[in-house]
C-alpha cells in the first residue's frame, strides 16, 4: 500500500468521525430543544414521570408489619391466617389448629 493510498484511508476515517459526531451534536441538539419545549408547555419530562410512577407503586404495595427477626408479630400472624379463613384458602380447621400453635 503506498502512501496515497495510507491517507486516502485516515482521510475516510476522519470524515467518518466527523460525520458521527456532527449526527450526535444535532440528536442532542433536538433532545434538548425538545425537552425546552415540553418545559414550556407544562409537560413533565419523561423521567420524572418514570421516578414518580414508581414511587407511587412503591406507596400502593402494602408492606407486612415485622418484628426485628423478620417474622410477623402474633398478632399481624392471626390477621394474616383470619383473612385467609375468610377468603376460602384455608379450612376452619387448618386455622383453628394454627390459632393454637400461635397463642399456645
Amino acid at each position: 500500500m503506498d502512501a496515497l493510498s495510507v491517507y486516502a484511508v485516515l482521510f475516510a476515517a476522519l470524515l467518518a468521525i466527523a460525520a458521527v459526531v456532527y449526527l450526535a451534536r444535532g440528536i442532542r441538539f433536538e433532545a434538548a430543544r425538545k425537552a425546552e419545549a415540553d418545559r414550556e408547555a407544562g409537560v413533565e419530562p419523561l423521567t420524572m414521570r418514570i421516578a414518580r410512577a414508581a414511587s407511587e407503586i412503591k406507596r400502593a404495595i402494602p408492606r407486612q408489619p415485622t418484628l426485628a427477626g423478620g417474622r410477623l408479630s402474633t398478632a399481624d400472624e392471626l390477621r394474616k391466617w383470619t383473612a385467609l379463613r375468610e377468603e376460602g384458602l384455608v379450612s376452619e380447621e387448618e386455622f383453628l389448629k394454627m390459632r393454637e400453635k400461635l397463642l399456645g
